[in-house]
């Protein structure tokens, strides 16, 4: 995010029904985290390496809340006040606009389909769309990973095209599937649930 606004730098709290999105804490949150995803299929369709331990999963989440060009939040239930995911954006300059060059989420499986990523997406494209003033958001996911991809089109990301990368995960390339939500789709999504 070099050259952007050292305002958008620092996440913002963002609070839903079902999640609030803070700053990661990786001291604090490091062995939460690492309980929930210590399952090796969480991270069979991520671009990062799955930590072994609770020091690990520390210098991770430190890397990631360091990078100057992202902008990191923790995934809190508020019914428990557990982390049950990240997310992970990096906006940047492109000619005159503002855009969500990646966005990348994890999330635990104890929450799985009971609105969590939903509600915390939700609130990350509201904060991208007005705060940040980004014109899209951009992100991708393995084609053979139908939860990501299906997650995306239900959020009103559209495909723009499929293209096969080295998955060092499996060790053998295959599909990855490029995505973006515009601001004119989401705002026009947002109208129209409204009348609803």
């Amino acid at each position: 995010m070099r050259g952007m606004k050292t305002a958008l730098r620092k996440p913002p709290v963002l609070k839903g029904r079902l999640v609030t999105l803070r700053a990661l804490d990786p001291g604090a949150d490091a062995a939460e985290w690492h309980a929930e995803m210590r399952d090796p299929d969480l991270w069979r369709w991520t671009d990062d390496r799955q930590p072994l331990s609770v020091a690990d999963t520390r210098k991770q989440l430190q890397a990631w809340a360091d990078n100057p060009d992202l902008v990191v939040w923790a995934i809190v239930d508020n019914a428990s006040n557990r982390m049950v995911g990240t997310v992970r954006v990096q906006p940047r300059k492109d000619g005159d606009r503002v855009i969500i060059a990646d966005q990348t989420n994890q999330i635990a499986r104890s929450v799985w389909r009971k609105g969590h990523h939903k509600e915390a997406c939700q609130l990350v494209f509201d904060w991208a769309f007005k705060t940040a003033e980004a014109e899209e958001i951009r992100t991708k996911a393995w084609a053979p990973n139908d939860n990501a991809w299906r997650s995306m089109e239900a959020l009103g990301f559209k495909r723009l095209r499929e293209a096969h990368y080295m998955n060092e995960s499996v060790g053998v390339p295959m599909p990855m599937r490029m995505y973006v939500l515009t601001k004119k789709a989401w705002m026009e999504e947002k109208k129209a649930t409204y009348k609803r």
